[in-house]
């Protein structure tokens, strides 16, 4: 005859296993519902996430707005210069630069967050958590948002930015395998941008023909 023993949880669960083969482990209903917690519990933090990017966003746009909108009224306050008009127009155009890329970056924070974190679980580290999240958010950003960003800096300030990408994503610095092609990208994007901005009169001539041309519909459906 088969000997069944009774096993009691701290959580109240029962089951039951024969006694020759009876061994210590833990309670599958309360593992169960350990994971159903934890799966709420993410998304949870997944909705936060959602309503805080959103938030992000409708402030940026929020102050890229009145920057505009203050431009728009110096630039009407002035002497309609040509000189001064270009000037201000290359203005409106880096901060829509700058906008631009950190909306990208958010925009895409939440994918590359996740797989990050997928990343670190499987080595079992996430001591350069930052870093490999800049692997993922560079690799999903467009070569044109990057440059754009680039262009509508002064040398130092696209120096500086650049340096602060190599510090995590150059190889040398980074373990995840998709580091060096990444980093490539954003050289390449950083060396054809050095090259631009080295030529100012060019620059402001296609920034404005660009504005005029491409932009105008967009900034005024945004921002007026």
């Amino acid at each position: 005859l088969t000997k069944k023993v009774r096993i009691l949880c701290k959580n109240n669960h029962e089951w039951s296993s024969e006694l020759k083969t009876i061994k210590k482990r833990d309670c599958t209903i309360c593992k169960e519902q350990n994971r159903q917690q934890e799966k709420q519990n993410q998304e949870q933090e997944k909705q936060q996430r959602l309503k805080e990017e959103e938030g992000l966003q409708q402030k940026l746009f929020e102050e890229a707005r009145k920057k505009f909108q203050t431009h728009y009224k110096a630039q009407k306050s002035d002497d309609n210069s040509e000189q001064n008009q270009k000037q201000n127009l290359q203005q409106i155009i880096k901060n829509h630069a700058i906008y631009d890329f950190q909306l990208t970056l958010r925009k895409y924070e939440l994918i590359a967050t996740e797989q990050a974190k997928e990343f670190c679980s499987k080595i079992n580290s996430f001591d350069e958590f930052q870093n490999i999240l800049a692997v993922y958010k560079f690799s999903l950003v467009p070569e044109e948002c990057i440059k754009n960003f680039f262009i509508n800096l002064d040398v130092d300030s696209v120096k500086n930015e650049f340096r602060k990408l190599a510090k995590c994503l150059h190889p040398d610095k980074n373990k995840h395998p998709d580091a060096g092609t990444v980093f490539h990208k954003v050289h390449r994007v950083y060396d054809l941008s050095l090259i631009h901005i080295s030529e100012p009169t060019r620059q402001a001539e296609i920034s404005y023909a660009v504005f005029c041309l491409k932009k105008k519909n967009t900034f005024k459906h945004i921002f007026l």
